[in-house]
């Protein structure tokens, strides 16, 4: 479970923990080593796509790399879009994603500990507190993570400044207890993009279903997606299957990635801020 929801020694039924926590970027980095068995993956960072041209054959991607200024074409038979919450390919597929209900803004703040505070608890809460709701997230190691709602009058650029971190973490742990690792704010939503697919064009992550993070799945599912696709694709571009069966990746995937968001948002519920309304346009200070 990334950002790290502790087990805290539970177990079900297999004998196993129910929650594994970890950190997404130390995640990353290991999928990122990973890729480097494979002689055919090209690993390659701030390039951004620019325009997707389908024909006969496939798709031409126009991108630009972003430190040189080049722009190139890239020639693919297919193209998945794991581009994000504001992707790109979703955008070119064109469809608008189906909301599920959860729109806020919350500050997500890290931090490391720098000696045991055991009265923070050995597991995750939830402050139901209407002046102010928080998360509170037992991390591996020494990494701790605080989830707190934004008000609709308070700018992403004040709000993630030290001293007004340090201010809303006050009734927990003061800057002497621990390090500020990273302090960001986001738009929590909960949506599904409609389709997945649109010829050679496909979603996965974050680009095709977006959910509150109450039950730390965002990143769970994505890699539940690809495992979903991947073997797909490489039967359909071997010729071992009709590409037909790459159909199947959405009606598969979109049920269970739902069902997951609905109950996110639930529990989400039980945190929201009697007195303040979702800011529907997305439109703070940044």
């Amino acid at each position: 479970m990334p950002a790290g929801m502790a087990a805290a020694g539970r177990t079900d039924t297999t004998g196993l923990a129910c929650l594994l926590p970890f950190p997404p970027a130390r995640a990353r980095v290991h999928l990122r080593q990973g890729l480097q068995r494979f002689p055919s993956v090209s690993v390659r960072t701030r390039i951004e796509a620019l325009a997707v041209d389908e024909d006969a054959d496939g798709e031409t991607i126009r991108c630009e790399d972003l430190r040189t200024g080049v722009l190139e074409r890239i020639r693919a038979r297919y193209v998945v879009g794991c581009d994000g919450a504001r992707s790109f390919i979703r955008r070119k597929i064109g469809e608008t994603p189906d909301e599920m209900g959860f729109n806020e803004h919350w500050l997500v703040v890290d931090v490391l500990l720098n000696r045991p505070i055991p009265d923070l608890g050995d597991f995750s809460i939830q402050y139901c507190n209407p002046a102010r709701s928080a998360t509170y997230v037992r991390g591996t190691g020494n990494r701790r993570r605080w989830e707190i709602a934004l008000h609709d009058d308070e700018g992403y650029a004040d709000m993630v400044r030290p001293e007004r971190v340090w201010a809303l973490l006050a009734p927990w742990v003061s800057p002497d207890e621990a390090t500020l690792e990273r302090a960001a704010c986001y738009r929590f939503q909960s949506l599904v993009a409609r389709p997945w697919r649109l010829g050679r064009l496909l979603l996965a992550g974050d680009a095709a279903h977006q959910t509150p993070p109450f039950l730390g799945q965002g990143m769970c599912a994505g890699i539940r997606d690809v495992a979903n696709l991947a073997w797909k694709l490489a039967r359909v571009l071997r010729g071992k299957d009709d590409d037909a069966l790459l159909d199947s990746y959405e009606s598969e995937r979109a049920p269970h990635v739902r069902e997951y968001i609905a109950l996110a948002v639930r529990l989400g519920g039980l945190t929201w801020m009697s007195h303040t309304r979702a800011d529907p346009h997305g439109e703070r200070g940044r």
